[in-house]
């Protein structure tokens, strides 16, 4: 009798484990394109939600060498702030315009890990959170950090003509109290994700940041100018 009740936990393990490795295995993928592409292009629409709805859209440019270059235009409680920042390797600034007024803040040095923290934050949180960590880094919120666990496979789902393999994972912030979930919808050919969600209770508020990507490019063709920065 023992081993028959070994036996069928055995058995009923065999297909969650296989399904984990399955999950984990879409997700190390597009992980492992990010981290060796000589660079990377994207565009994204962003729902989030906590105090209020914020939209954001743009498109993001990433190179080795520590250059990036992003386009935004956000809509926070019926504010449209458009923002552009752009790190040329050496030096990252960031400009912000709104209700007709334009600011460029200072230059300021980029820091050496910009490429890699921004593809590990990208893989593991997603857009927003990688703009809030990786531009203006701290030692404790690195991405190795950010701890993910208990993957899992989800249904199938259509996005844009495309069928996608949803995942599910926990996503774990050094300073977190408990994790967050975080879901990303992989198309299976090109292990690319097209959308991802994010949520954790903040306090008794849900925070949800929904983000859909597009449009994108690995090594896409570069003219040099790409990075400059804002003026």
């Amino acid at each position: 009798m023992r081993w028959l009740f070994v036996s069928s936990v055995l058995l009923f393990a065999v297909p969650v484990l296989a399904q984990e490795n399955e999950a984990e295995k879409l997700f190390r993928g597009f992980e492992k394109k990010l981290a060796g592409a000589t660079a990377y292009k994207v565009n994204f629409d962003v729902e989030m939600t906590i105090f209020g709805k914020q939209e954001i859209k743009g498109e993001l440019l990433v190179a080795k060498g520590n250059k990036l270059r992003i386009f935004a235009e956000m809509n926070a409680v019926g504010k449209m702030v458009k923002v552009h920042q752009a790190s040329n390797g050496k030096q990252i600034q960031k400009q912000t315009s709104q209700a007709g007024k334009t600011e460029t803040n200072n230059a300021t040095d980029t820091h050496d890990k910009l490429t890699e923290y921004v593809a590990g934050f990208i893989g593991k949180a997603g857009l927003i959170l990688t703009l809030e960590n990786a531009v203006s880094p701290r030692p404790d919120r690195s991405p190795d950090k950010i701890k993910l666990s208990g993957f899992k496979l989800l249904g199938k789902e259509k996005i844009g003509g495309t069928e996608t393999q949803g995942i599910e994972f926990a996503v774990e912030f050094p300073d977190d109290k408990a994790p967050g979930v975080g879901k990303l919808w992989i198309d299976p050919k090109t292990q690319l994700p097209l959308k991802r969600s994010f949520e954790k209770d903040a306090g008794g508020q849900v925070f949800r940041i929904v983000e859909t990507y597009s449009n994108w490019q690995f090594d896409p063709p570069l003219k040099g100018d790409e990075f400059a920065l804002p003026k």
